[in-house]
């Protein structure tokens, strides 16, 4: 039996005996998702091919009225031994009482803006700071909810993002979630460590739109350090179209801009003299009448400009078709 297998076998086993003793419910969920990727500009054969893109175990449940959990692991990932908790995204334990929340384990490190809080099974192709963030973190946080569920206020403490592994680093944030029906947000205020006392603050401004069968959404990320609050030195924008041809069908434009014109190093994101450009757009098809578990894509976009980062994959002068086949679907729920 393969590892992955061994360890579907043992968390299936584990939370069903969870579930029969608490006498409560769990849901647990598989999603998958392959593509085959075709780069018009390169024929290094770097960025063609196909990809297993993403193989996620979501498990979530309740064991009373109080308490949940949540945990999504990467199958496709695996544990090292510096981190053995590197193919988990979050681990999570949940009180709730009113309106009321508090959270403690691995979780989504809480930043502004829709690119960010969509999942990566979702995205096709983001900007470099989506790419580069290291967006779940070990921490606590806690949040209130109004009576009528349309504004979150959220605060949260955890290992900085520029942490690595080891580094005794801290991040600090607080989010607004709001709904006016037509207009919601997701906006945030972050402190991220990045060296001893020294911090990259981020204001993050996410906007969502909506129009009856569309929907536009534009973010906007704003970065700084040393004191030095000047605008539209470091920063990023996303916008995004969408529009539901039908139940099934989906239309989709999509463009990010990053720019970091600081002469200093200190956002290991987003690297100095980084001007990089990614514009496209696709559609989606969804097979199933009433329902959106399976999809299938076909997108084209393309990226321009520079970006230094040492480790970043993502080229200049890309131009790639992307096709593919999403699925996602609930192993046990009870």
């Amino acid at each position: 039996m393969s590892m992955i297998r061994k360890l579907l076998f043992s968390l299936l086993l584990i939370f069903g005996a969870f579930c029969a003793q608490a006498q409560e419910w769990i849901n647990i969920g598989l999603s998958v998702r392959a593509d085959y990727q075709y780069d018009w500009n390169h024929d290094d054969a770097v960025d063609t091919g196909f990809r297993g893109k993403y193989l996620n175990l979501d498990v979530n449940g309740r064991i009373n009225d109080n308490f949940s959990y949540a945990l999504r692991q990467r199958l496709n990932k695996a544990p090292t031994s510096d981190n053995p908790f590197n193919a988990t995204d979050w681990v999570y334990l949940t009180y709730t009482h009113s309106n009321w929340t508090i959270s403690a384990g691995k979780q989504v490190y809480e930043m502004g803006g829709y690119e960010y809080y969509n999942a990566p099974i979702d995205i096709y192709y983001a900007s470099l700071f989506w790419n580069n963030i290291a967006c779940y973190q070990f921490g606590v946080s806690g949040s209130y909810t109004t009576d009528n569920g349309k504004h979150t206020l959220l605060a949260q403490i955890t290992q900085s993002p520029y942490a690595g592994n080891s580094a005794n680093w801290y991040g600090y944030n607080m989010l607004w979630q709001g709904d006016f029906g037509f207009f919601q947000t997701r906006y945030s205020v972050n402190f991220a460590e990045y060296t001893d006392g020294e911090f990259v603050n981020h204001i993050i401004l996410g906007n969502r739109l909506n129009f009856g069968k569309a929907f536009a959404e534009l973010d906007l990320y704003h970065r700084a350090c040393l004191g030095d609050y000047s605008l539209f030195k470091n920063f990023s924008i996303v916008g995004k179209l969408v529009y539901d041809v039908s139940d099934r069908v989906s239309l989709f434009a999509k463009a990010t801009y990053d720019k970091n014109r600081e002469g200093s190093a200190y956002d290991m994101g987003i690297f100095p003299d980084t001007e990089f450009v990614r514009f496209g757009g696709g559609v989606e098809f969804f097979p199933i009448k009433g329902k959106r578990n399976v999809r299938l894509h076909l997108n084209t976009y393309y990226s321009h400009g520079d970006n230094p980062h040492p480790t970043n994959p993502i080229r200049p002068n890309g131009l790639i078709t992307d096709v593919g086949l999403t699925w996602k679907v609930s192993l046990l729920k009870r």
